[in-house]
């Protein structure tokens, strides 16, 4: 049976994945489809946003202890993705894109 730490950081790494995972949707759908739809999708962008951000922030001091770049690179993907469904139920396709420029130069990368 894996140890109490192992477990947590399968969990951290498993939250940070959905993180990676979830902003990358964001950027690929934001590049493929009209803010128009974006705006009309169910669950929205906000809600998702907002889904996976309380997953971080309930386990936020368990991963700043594992690893406090984790943690800090985890709320950035996390504001991204915030910003980016503000930026869809405004309907704001400038800000959008230059989010999506922003967020396309992150790395999508997992700790070893």
């Amino acid at each position: 049976m894996p140890s109490n730490n192992a477990m947590i950081e399968g969990l951290i790494k498993q939250v940070y994945e959905a993180i990676l995972q979830t902003a990358n949707r964001f950027l690929t759908h934001s590049e493929k489809y009209p803010i128009q739809f974006l705006a009309k999708e169910n669950p929205s962008y906000q809600d998702i946003a907002n889904l996976i951000d309380g997953a971080r922030l309930n386990i936020h001091e368990a991963m700043d202890d594992f690893d406090p770049m984790l943690a800090q690179q985890a709320g950035e993907y996390c504001n991204f993705m915030i910003q980016m469904a503000a930026a869809i139920i405004e309907e704001e396709e400038e800000k959008l894109q230059n989010l999506c420029d922003e967020l396309k130069r992150k790395p999508f990368a997992m700790p070893q």
